[in-house]
């Protein structure tokens, strides 16, 4: 039993260490603390995409005519990649390049609207490809222009 209790031991501190060995190689050490979004409402979920085997991430998202939204966008380990927001059809409504950990994008949509939100590494081959996450964070204020009927 006590042999057992010294195996789980050094399988979870070297499993500790390996963790932080990796964190380490190749990769920045940012923060993402919780963005400002000024006078914006986070819509209370906390979004968290990983890039595990593919470049490529995407989440589902809805829009209300009448609101104006700030999409915040972070990594850790990344610093280079393209957001695009494409509609259920797939045809693109918008695509920026990110070449920071950090990015910050506004919007105001003349309709209701169901999104795709895309995030893709930029890489141009398979070895470029690192394992990561994006989080993001979406603010949302009311749009006083809109007139509603």
């Amino acid at each position: 039993m006590r042999n057992l209790f010294k195996y789980k031991k050094t399988i979870l501190l070297s499993t500790i260490l390996l963790m932080t060995t990796n964190m380490g190689i190749g990769q920045t050490s940012i923060s993402c603390s919780s963005p400002n979004l000024g006078d914006y409402t986070i819509d209370g979920q906390s979004y968290s995409l990983t890039f595990d085997e593919k470049p490529k991430v995407s989440i589902y998202l809805v829009f209300f005519k009448g609101f104006d939204y700030r999409l915040n966008f972070c990594s850790p380990q990344l610093n280079n990649y393209r957001i695009t927001l494409y509609d259920i059809e797939k045809k693109i409504l918008f695509s920026e390049l990110c070449e920071q950990n950090e990015k910050s994008l506004d919007f105001r949509f003349e309709s209701n609207l169901a999104a795709i939100v895309e995030i893709s590494q930029r890489v141009e081959n398979e070895a470029q490809f690192l394992p990561g996450e994006i989080r993001l964070t979406v603010g949302f204020k009311e749009n006083k222009q809109v007139q509603f009927k």
